[in-house]
């Protein structure tokens, strides 16, 4: 189909849908402390940054740059 003729032709889809749905449970997670979604952000970028796919990489740069 065509998510496979996709993913084929671009092999880092599955990581970056992996990921964008890893952060987005992060910021769901309500139940979460401030310390905890940091610690999650943190690992989540280092992931990011490990993945190999610039995209990722740079967000995860943005991120870490828009901290306060």
């Amino acid at each position: 189909g065509l998510l496979a003729q996709a993913r084929a032709a671009l092999p880092n889809t599955d990581t970056m849908v992996r990921m964008r749905e890893e952060l987005r449970q992060m910021w769901l997670n309500t139940h979460a402390s401030r310390a905890q979604l940091a610690l999650d952000l943190q690992q989540w970028c280092q992931r990011a940054e490990q993945s190999g796919v610039t995209a990722l990489r740079d967000f995860s740069m943005q991120l870490r740059s828009a901290k306060v």
